[in-house]
């Protein structure tokens, strides 16, 4: 049994605007965008491709929201990003292949910010990384029709980036075919306490995804 491994990158990248922190506010916005380039995984026959597609959304200044156990409501919800990525095979020999998820440079806001005008700087309270929740799918049809999601089992399918070097595994065993053709929506979004998360504002991190496959 072999195993190679890649990595295709999906960023995120801080809005940085927000200058007003208010004691009992929820400011914790930034911005989703995706740079990717297509990896291969090469293990004897077991050709395995990961990469991200035209199904992940660019969003400006998300805002903490609340996960509805409606799908449908989710899709439409313009504060949750949804990271799309394929992965793809044309082998001739049976396998399994697992998807690895970290995030290396995720931390939060430790700044401060002037309250007022005039006033001297104050340090920006509340929000965790815990705070930042993600939630993982395979598609199989169109994108915008929530019967198209079937939920991911697996510990690793669900959680939060409190611990993002960590990796995670979304993706854990899933067959390799000579007709594989996956389709992955990671649904990222800032869960809405109802408090102050300011240090989640103006944040930038990265995502990477790592294929990696092994023969049976």
């Amino acid at each position: 049994m072999e195993e190679r491994k890649h990595k295709i990158l999906l960023t995120a990248i801080g809005a940085g605007t927000l200058l007003v922190a208010m004691v009992g506010a929820t400011f914790a916005y930034f911005s989703a965008t995706s740079t990717t380039t297509t990896q291969e995984v090469t293990t004897a026959n077991l050709n395995l491709t990961v990469a991200a597609d035209e199904n992940t959304t660019h969003i400006t200044n998300i805002k903490p929201t609340t996960w509805n156990d409606d799908l449908a409501q989710n899709l439409t919800n313009t504060d949750i990003a949804k990271v799309s990525f394929k992965v793809t095979s044309t082998s001739s020999s049976a396998g399994t292949y697992n998807i690895d998820m970290t995030s290396n440079n995720l931390a939060l806001n430790n700044g401060t910010v002037v309250e007022e005008q005039g006033q001297s700087a104050v340090p920006l309270t509340g929000g965790a990384l815990s705070d930042i929740k993600y939630k993982v799918y395979k598609l199989s049809g169109d994108a915008s029709v929530a019967g198209s999601y079937t939920e991911v089992s697996g510990a690793g399918a669900t959680g939060t980036f409190d611990n993002p070097t960590v990796a995670k595994n979304i993706v854990t065993d899933a067959a390799i075919t000579s007709s594989l053709n996956d389709q992955y929506i990671v649904f990222v979004y800032i869960e809405n306490k109802n408090e102050a998360q300011n240090k989640l504002q103006g944040i930038t991190f990265d995502v990477t995804v790592t294929g990696s496959a092994s023969q049976s």
